[in-house]
């Protein structure tokens, strides 16, 4: 588990204000997964319901890395 904390610390490499920013958008995430699973959670058996928990936590993942490679893409070259 260790690799995964470096991985973390590594996303906030931006300005405060960019991690604020990113920071206010993965509880607005989180609260609408939080949600829409409550909505879906009462339809679904249980089993599905933790099977649907993962997915999401899988797409987060993914999005958070894409958005971690479109700021590297994005950054501007230090002049040495």
């Amino acid at each position: 588990m260790q690799p995964r904390r470096r991985m973390t610390q590594r996303l906030h490499t931006g300005t405060r204000a960019e991690i604020r920013r990113w920071q206010d958008f993965t509880e607005i995430l989180n609260e609408w997964f939080a949600w829409a699973l409550c909505r879906l959670w009462n339809k679904l058996p249980e089993e599905q319901g933790f099977e649907l928990i993962h997915h999401f936590k899988i797409k987060l993942r993914i999005f958070k890395i894409k958005t971690r490679i479109a700021k590297i893409k994005t950054r501007k070259p230090v002049k040495s």
